[in-house]
């Protein structure tokens, strides 16, 4: 197994790629790469009364969602 080491970056709120969405903004904050493995950290901002993410599957990864607010 090859492991390899990169320099870590810290990115402030609102600081990192911006995707806007309806009644919401995804900015992300780390990306690993594209494999099954790796692993994606986004930052997501509802406007109130946004009625969250339709139900959905995923077969290959995890969804995880930490409400920091509201």
């Amino acid at each position: 197994m090859t492991v390899v080491l990169r320099e870590a970056e810290v990115l402030a709120p609102g600081e990192g790629t911006i995707v806007p969405l309806p009644e919401a903004t995804m900015v992300f904050k780390a990306l690993s790469g594209l494999g099954v493995s790796d692993f994606l950290v986004g930052e997501f901002t509802a406007e109130a009364g946004f009625a969250g993410p339709r139900p959905h599957l995923h077969r290959v990864h995890v969804e995880l969602f930490y409400v920091l607010d509201g």
